[in-house]
């Protein structure tokens, strides 16, 4: 049986305290909250245009799940399904439904 990851209690009170300290300290801010692993695909993909832009210093920060398997990290998003734990089975799940850290 497959279930949903579990919100974590702090996890966007984390992300907004974050984003206040960023923005005291004159960074550009882009969160995102509860996103599906296409959503971030799309926020990823606009953070790197706009690094790419700018060509100067950035901040990635992620507030959530993660999980390692097979000596790679991936970040858990909304829909990511909650595995009892990571084995060889579940990586081309995890590349599915996740975002693999290498890839970020």
């Amino acid at each position: 049986q497959n279930r949903r990851i579990p919100n974590l209690s702090n996890a966007i009170a984390d992300a907004v305290n974050l984003e206040q300290v960023l923005t005291s300290q004159g960074w550009g801010v882009n969160i995102c909250k509860n996103i599906s692993v296409s959503e971030a695909e799309k926020a990823l993909s606009n953070f790197s245009k706009l690094v790419h832009d700018n060509n100067g210093p950035c901040i990635f920060a992620f507030c959530g799940h993660g999980v390692q398997c097979q000596g790679k990290e991936f970040l858990l998003l909304s829909d990511s399904l909650d595995y009892p734990y990571a084995h060889d089975f579940f990586e081309n799940a995890l590349r599915r439904q996740s975002i693999a850290c290498d890839d970020v």
